[in-house]
């Protein structure tokens, strides 16, 4: 028996028949299903490239937590060093290895407080001012890495710069008292007595304040 054309009309209809699938059976408008026909390849590619970029997100997400632990664990090793200089290279390989890490920014100001005891101002007005940078506007460090800058200023003698970052802590909730009482040291420092007064008395006038703050307001008050 010959074979038949592919061009037959019955294998026409054959073939017709196969096609219906899915896109039938979900009872999709004949127009809908003829688009995605026509663009099947297209959102064949688009369907790769999301799932590419899903599992690259897991990826990153997997690698992210591996990076946040390993900088934990060095971070950890660091602080339990209790020699200066092997601490201070600890941190430096935090900051390095994982840049972008928690532990990279506690790191960053842990290095500006060492370099702060140790007398080096430069070093740790510029760990300070780093952190800050790399810190979110709702970090809860931020007021008390902005806090340490402001007395590395007072200490520099650059007093136009901490009192600046001084006016503007104090109105961050919870740090009225050590602010004001650190603008009245500065403002002293600075030359500036009344000013400085009119810092500390608010120390004295806050409600709650800690007191052990008051009663440094109220000593320093006394020695202007």
């Amino acid at each position: 028996m010959a074979e038949k054309s592919a061009f037959d009309s019955e294998n026409i209809l054959a073939a017709t028949a196969a096609k219906r699938g899915l896109l039938e059976e979900l009872h999709l408008p004949p127009h809908i299903i003829s688009l995605i026909r026509q663009n099947r390849r297209l959102l064949l590619v688009a369907l790769v490239v999301a799932v590419i970029a899903i599992l690259g997100w897991n990826w990153y997400s997997d690698h992210a937590v591996k990076q946040e632990d390993q900088a934990a664990a060095l971070l950890a090793k660091a602080m339990q060093t209790q020699e200066p200089a092997q601490r201070r290279a600890l941190l430096a390989e935090v900051r390095q290895k994982f840049g972008r890490t928690d532990a990279a920014l506690l790191s960053g100001i842990e290095e500006a407080h060492l370099a702060y005891g140790a007398g080096d101002l430069a070093a740790a007005i510029s760990g300070y001012e780093g952190a800050l940078k790399a810190m979110s506007a709702k970090d809860p460090l931020q007021p008390l890495v902005q806090l340490d800058l402001a007395q590395a200023y007072a200490d520099q003698k650059a007093y136009d710069k901490a009192t600046a970052l001084l006016e503007k802590l104090k109105d961050t909730p919870g740090f009225a008292g050590v602010a004001n009482l650190t603008l009245g040291r500065v403002y002293a420092l600075a030359g500036n007595p009344a000013k400085a007064r009119e810092a500390l008395q608010k120390v004295i006038a806050l409600e709650n304040v800690y007191p052990p703050l008051r009663e440094a307001a109220q000593a320093q008050l006394a020695g202007l």
